[in-house]
């Protein structure tokens, strides 16, 4: 997968670094090159890239970062790059999500009432200024199905209702999502979590 994908929530713990982590691990299972420019100030990407070998690009969040964007793309032609940013109110992450060279810009999202409160607040910063892509939604450790699945459709309304397109696949709330990225390892050694992730990792690779 050739794009370049912005990953952007201003909440803490909505599963975005988790999405980065495990799109660069499955993009890595697939001899995909992957490049992450880690444009949150919490720089918790660092670690996990500096074990699994992964090119990582720490920027600090108050720069602009898009002539960045441009250079990596015409650098990697061939290469995932991902962005993990800060909340909008950074430099760094409003040049990402606006950068003309942005293939794709998702939003994660958990469903929880204040983890909605918050997304809702931040796409009302955040989509006025994407006239240049269509922005997408994906829901993060939902509880599991027998529980959450009216709770995974209200979060799909929520985004709908922003003109934010939810993906159709999402992940589980499980336990290897938290400890083996930590410990700087990847979802692939369990089944199910490697399931979510690819299907995750095929409907972002198939968005023209």
């Amino acid at each position: 997968m050739n794009k370049l994908i912005v990953v952007g929530n201003t909440k803490g713990g909505c599963g975005k670094s988790t999405l980065v982590m495990s799109l660069a691990a499955e993009a890595s299972r697939r001899d995909n090159k992957v490049v992450i420019v880690d444009a949150d100030p919490t720089s918790v990407l660092k670690y996990w890239c500096s074990v699994r070998g992964v090119e990582c690009i720490h920027v600090a969040s108050t720069l602009n970062i898009s002539s960045l964007l441009i250079e990596l793309k015409t650098k990697h032609q061939t290469a995932l790059i991902i962005v993990d940013t800060g909340g909008f109110d950074s430099k760094a992450a409003r040049s990402a999500i606006t950068a003309k060279c942005v293939d794709i810009v998702i939003f994660p999202v958990k469903t929880s009432p204040l983890d909605l409160f918050v997304t809702r607040q931040f796409l009302k910063e955040a989509l006025p200024y994407l006239n240049h892509v269509k922005p997408l939604g994906v829901i993060m450790e939902a509880d599991h199905l027998q529980n959450a699945t009216g709770d995974i459709l209200a979060a799909k309304d929520l985004l709908r209702n922003f003109g934010v397109e939810p993906l159709k696949n999402f992940t589980i709330k499980r336990k290897v999502y938290r400890e083996n990225f930590m410990k700087g390892g990847d979802h692939l050694k369990n089944e199910k979590a490697r399931n979510e992730v690819a299907a995750i990792y095929d409907e972002l690779r198939n968005i023209k």
